[in-house]
């Protein structure tokens, strides 16, 4: 290794190496070992973090506190969310340590836009995951948005509520809610707008749909629209691990674009149809760590926080409130401020 490369090599601190560090975050952090570098290892299970700490040369620490109270530390990785809640990002921000924080925060939107707040104040990046947002297909159908298909008009997604245990279940997506909040934000991030009504429909079972309308654009134009229908998993369903088994079909000023997998998306724009297969890209995972590695490094590109977290429970909270009350949830009061 040259003196340039360990230069740019990140000391990371590394939480939570249960399930989820095996099944989705392992590989990543492999892939980009030429730009962060693991020293210590948190698990509530010291056993896990021992095993993971020797793989990666690392040190496993016996406490979170103690992990981020270390000088040679740069950045936190929480990649479990366990029982932690918003725990991590208070010592990220009491440490003045940049946080990358998988999974569900909890559900305190007080705590949570403080936490936001005081990051803000600090100068110091929170990230959080909402991994639909760097999938191969979406980071495709954001540059075709950008450069063939205009601005997206309207969404519908077909989502199946994850069971539980299983791979369908990633980190802060393994309940009907949490899976509602990641859905919502990715409608906010491909149309770009703010919400300002959303109505719940009658609930079936667990099944449940919901409707979001987004603000006009400074130009006047009409606002985009969402529906996000979710069921439980048929039997036939069970065969299918995809862990974003979801159907996403987008429609935008000049074609349409429908992502059936995290890795494919077809598209056309009145000169035929496109089908693409992104198994080569880079997974979700590896793009997330890489963009909160440039972030410490001082870059600019944009990225999920606390605020972002704040506004998807804000709207799956109203989305609750329509079904209960039959009514639709209007206002700014949906996305503060």
């Amino acid at each position: 290794m040259t003196r340039s490369t360990r230069q740019k090599t990140i000391a990371m601190g590394l939480v939570g190496v249960g399930p989820i560090w095996d099944r989705r975050y392992r590989d990543a952090v492999r892939s980009l070992s030429d730009r962060m570098q693991i020293r210590a290892v948190y698990d509530t299970v010291l056993g896990r973090a021992q095993v993971v700490a020797a793989e990666l040369d690392a040190e496993p620490v016996q406490g979170m506190r103690q992990l981020f109270e270390r000088s040679d530390i740069q950045g936190v990785l929480v990649l479990d969310p366990a029982w932690y809640d918003l725990f991590p990002a208070e010592l990220a921000c009491q440490h003045h340590k940049p946080a990358f924080l998988a999974g569900a925060l909890g559900e305190d939107l007080s705590a949570l836009e403080a936490l936001h707040q005081s990051a803000v104040g600090q100068g110091m990046l929170l990230m959080t995951e909402f991994s639909l947002r760097h999938t191969p297909a979406t980071s495709r159908l954001q540059e075709l948005i950008a450069t063939r298909l205009g601005r997206a008009q309207r969404v519908s997604i077909e989502a199946i509520i994850p069971e539980p245990n299983t791979p369908a279940a990633l980190p802060g997506q393994a309940t009907r809610t949490e899976l509602l909040v990641g859905l919502l934000d990715w409608c906010i991030y491909v149309t770009g707008r703010t919400p300002v009504s959303i109505r719940s429909l009658p609930a079936v079972a667990e099944n449940c749909a919901v409707e979001v309308r987004f603000r006009p654009d400074a130009s006047g134009r009409p606002g985009s629209a969402a529906t996000i229908q979710m069921r439980t998993a048929a039997p036939a369903d069970l065969t299918d691990l995809n862990p974003h088994t979801a159907r996403h079909e987008v429609h935008c000023e000049h074609g349409q674009a429908v992502i059936s997998r995290q890795d494919v998306i077809a598209w056309q724009n009145g000169t035929g149809e496109c089908h693409e297969s992104l198994s080569a890209e880079r997974t979700d995972a590896e793009r997330m760590l890489d963009q909160f590695c440039r972030r410490i490094h001082g870059g600019l590109v944009p990225v999920a926080d606390m605020h972002d977290a704040w506004r998807a429970i804000s709207l799956a909270r109203a989305a609750e409130f329509s079904l209960e009350t039959g009514q639709e949830a209007l206002g700014p009061w949906l996305v503060g401020h």
